[in-house]
């Protein structure tokens, strides 16, 4: 159910969709000018509504349910995200690196 005929200027999009029994509807779609999502681990945060979006370089980027990248960071090495506590997590050689977005 997406895009017909994607270009590589298209931007990617998110569906979302409402699932009950045997049936998905979709009810919402957005775009991201951000090439990087399609091949990334996508989190969502319900507490500050935001995807946290980390690419195959380990870049950071955040995106508003919009569709806005509203942060971009290609500096930091990021790993994991863990939703319980908010953290990112990073490895470099034999450091675990921390990191907290302050809003």
């Amino acid at each position: 159910d997406g895009d017909d005929n994607p270009t590589i200027d298209t931007p990617c999009e998110i569906h979302f969709y409402k699932v009950n029994d045997d049936n998905a509807e979709k009810y919402k779609k957005i775009q991201i000018d951000d090439k990087d999502i399609l091949k990334s681990k996508i989190f969502f945060s319900i507490k500050m509504n935001l995807f946290f979006i980390i690419s195959q370089q380990k870049s950071l980027s955040i995106a508003s349910l919009d569709g806005d990248i509203v942060y971009k960071n290609e500096n930091i090495e990021v790993e994991e995200y863990n939703d319980k506590n908010g953290l990112f997590l990073g490895i470099d050689n034999k450091t675990i690196l921390v990191y907290e977005i302050v809003k």
